[in-house]
């Protein structure tokens, strides 16, 4: 296995200087450092390292971006739940990106962003890789604080993550980035600059980065966060990235196009949510945990995917439910704490 890039460049398309007969030029595209000096990856690999990896099969229904950027026709697959690919009999390079998810926040106290790592990893040949995405949590024990990390699980059993990034962030306000602090980093790996890992309100601004899109490891700090689960803008995200001649041969029954949002409502209280998927082959399934097939139940109500199990409907709106109230005693042992801090500091 062999990963290239660095932190602050990995998995995406950057802008960096080259030294050229004693001047800099700017150059975009995927770049990679090998012996302290840059090289750009074209769409035929990078030489001296290998190829790009001709990807043969997805699964756990990832969605599909074709795009063009820097000359080169790429594809990028968007894992938001489980999943894997499997490439062909030879080995080869795909660009990653693996957001964690983020902390859960309490209150006066904001959570943090999931940690974000990207680069080009080599897969060896005819290897099915697992991925894994970062889940948030209802829970305040370990350092995670809810978080859970993004991975990729070779089939040897050798794992690529981004770990969670736990605690509570001070100021509330603030909640810190999987990279940079407290704005989260930015990317393009599905085609356009989104961004990713920042402390942020539900909107996510101007706390972190801007739009906090779903399942970008965004963490919430005003209080409307929702539990088991959090909000979907808490949770991870995996991307893999290879020019598009390299996933020509992907069944298009596995990738999906579009996805709607829809809720089950019972006596004005959402106790369901629905994802109505259309894929490649323009097939339409109705999904959930645990049921899946081509009809949706009756009277499923379109919403956004923000909205969560709990929340209540009325005259065509969906609201979220007032605070927990508990989070006020963590408030409390917060400030003691940083009283406490401010008294060893004088």
């Amino acid at each position: 296995m062999v990963t290239c890039g660095s932190s602050t460049s990995k998995g995406e398309t950057v802008t960096i200087s080259v030294k050229q007969n004693d001047s800099y030029a700017a150059a975009t595209g995927v770049w990679v450092k090998v012996n302290s000096v840059w090289k750009q990856v074209a769409s035929d690999g990078l030489e001296g390292l290998g190829g790009w990896a001709k990807i043969t099969a997805v699964s756990g229904s990832p969605k599909r971006h074709a795009y063009k950027a820097d000359g080169t026709d790429w594809v990028t697959f968007e894992w938001t739940a489980g999943g894997s690919f499997t490439i062909a009999a030879e080995e080869g390079l795909v660009e990653f990106l693996l957001v964690a998810s983020a902390s859960r926040h309490s209150g006066s106290s904001g959570g943090k962003g999931g940690a974000v790592l990207g680069g080009l990893e080599m897969i060896e040949a005819g290897e099915t890789t697992t991925v894994t995405v970062g889940r948030t949590t209802d829970t305040s024990i370990g350092e995670g604080n809810g978080s859970t990390p993004s991975s990729l699980t070779h089939a040897d059993g050798e794992v690529l993550w981004a770990g969670d990034l736990g605690g509570w962030a001070s100021p509330y306000a603030a909640g810190n980035g999987g990279i940079q602090n407290g704005t989260g980093v930015y990317n393009s790996i599905f085609g356009s600059k989104r961004g990713f890992g920042g402390g942020a309100q539900v909107n996510g601004y101007p706390y972190g980065v801007s739009p906090a899109v779903p399942n970008s490891g965004a963490a919430s700090t005003d209080g409307s966060q929702t539990w088991p689960s959090g909000e979907t803008q808490n949770q991870g995200v995996v991307g893999i990235r290879v020019p598009a001649a390299q996933a020509a041969g992907v069944s298009a029954g596995s990738w999906v196009t579009r996805v709607d949002y829809y809720a089950e409502v019972t006596d004005g209280i959402v106790t369901d949510l629905y994802e109505e998927r259309f894929y490649g082959d323009d097939s339409v399934r109705t999904e959930n945990g645990s049921y899946a097939s081509p009809e949706q139940p009756d009277d499923l109500i379109p919403c956004d995917p923000g909205v969560a199990e709990g929340w209540t409907y009325a005259d065509g709106e969906f609201t979220p439910p007032p605070p927990d109230p508990s989070w006020r005693e963590e408030a409390i042992e917060a400030l003691k704490q940083q009283l406490k801090d401010l008294q060893k500091e004088t």
